[in-house]
């Protein structure tokens, strides 16, 4: 087998990184397994927390709206003015292009494999950007008797998310158990998940700045197979002054 040019090998790292999220201030489940261990809330504290999430393609990725804490968001404001708008085109573009997700976000660090043999120091505690699916079976774990408190720093444990599927329709999530290990003395806590959210929300200005760069990006794929074009749209984002 031909060994890979320096130029193959470097676009496979960088694909890589983008998959395993570290492009990203928080971390996203790859496909394949990702080994995560959840970090410490203290005494009675939720240890995840639902987000409104916009994901903006592979592009410009996602974000959490400052929304999530009922204060401004230039995409969710857009959102709401053209699902109400009297124009056909508008009202599909904000149900398809503009709709907020439903996210969870859980405070984690991560090993560099999925056998746990090295802590990822270097990207330390994020947020993992989880859906609802992923976090009921976090919480299977969690309140089953024989096993318990994932996030104890000294009797917890890690978990292994294992996701199938690349696309939106066959994409597939299982949630299993690691052994029973203290957690790394560098990320015992405790933590606060809205703190670990807040460092990582934009500003209103900076949510202003995403959605220009995104309603003027080229047309992707779906967008071009679409008989009605979102030039108009786009324009009017650009004279908007209730923004």
């Amino acid at each position: 087998m031909a060994k890979k040019s320096l130029i193959a090998r470097l676009r496979d790292k960088q694909k890589k990184i983008k998959e395993s999220g570290q492009g990203y201030p928080y971390f996203l489940i790859p496909e394949g397994v990702t080994r995560m261990r959840p970090v410490w809330c203290g005494e009675d504290q939720d240890w995840s927390l639902e987000v409104v999430f916009f994901y903006l393609g592979k592009e410009m990725g996602g974000f959490i709206s400052p929304a999530t804490f009922g204060e401004k968001c230039a995409f969710h404001r857009m959102h709401k003015k053209l699902s109400d708008s009297k124009d056909e085109d508008e009202r599909e573009y904000a149900k398809n292009k503009l709709r907020p997700g439903r996210k969870f976000a859980v405070g984690v660090y991560r090993y560099k494999d999925a056998e746990g043999t090295e802590v990822d120091e270097q990207s330390g505690v994020k947020c993992a950007i989880l859906a609802p699916s992923v976090v009921d079976k976090m919480l299977d774990l969690y309140l089953d008797a024989d096993n318990g408190d994932f996030t104890d720093p000294i009797k917890g444990y890690d978990l292994k998310f294992k996701r199938t599927g690349k696309g939106k329709n066959d994409t597939e999530y299982n949630v299993v158990k690691g052994k029973n290990t203290k957690a790394s003395k560098k990320f015992r806590g405790p933590y606060n998940i809205e703190e670990l959210v807040r460092k990582i929300l934009p500003t209103y200005e900076q949510t202003k700045e995403m959605l220009e760069k995104y309603m003027n990006l080229a047309p992707d794929d779906e967008a071009e197979s679409s008989t009605k074009k979102k030039k108009p749209i786009k324009k009017k984002v650009k004279k908007s002054k209730d923004l």
